[in-house]
């Protein structure tokens, strides 16, 4: 494949979930033939997500993929352009990744229910 494009992503995503229970009730024989019983109930739940993510990326001149080399794992090589003065297939090096795409997301949900 000629000019793949390539990307890494640091990822982190936190979550947390507060939530709250309470109930009340009771039961009361008041007489021969009556009963009553009473409950109260209330709930309460807040969620929260923060997501961040980071991309790098860039543009190799040539990559060579087999998805069957008989031992289960593929095979990836990425080739270096012998006409530039850096060696593309070296992935490791950080002149030649772009900083690309950031993601910074929050959302909070809140629910709560007393019948």
């Amino acid at each position: 494949m000629n000019f793949p494009y390539e990307f890494i992503s640091g990822d982190v995503l936190e979550q947390q979930t507060d939530s709250l229970l309470l109930a009340l009730g009771g039961d009361w024989d008041i007489g021969y033939n009556l009963n009553i019983k009473s409950e109260l109930v209330y709930q309460s739940s807040k969620f929260e997500d923060q997501f961040f993510a980071l991309r790098m990326d860039k543009v190799s001149p040539r990559l060579f993929v087999d998805f069957n080399t008989g031992s289960g794992v593929p095979f990836v090589q990425f080739f270096d352009d012998p006409g530039t003065p850096q060696d593309e297939s070296d992935l490791t090096d950080a002149s030649q990744w772009n900083l690309a795409q950031l993601y910074d997301n929050d959302r909070r949900t809140r629910a709560t229910r007393s019948p």
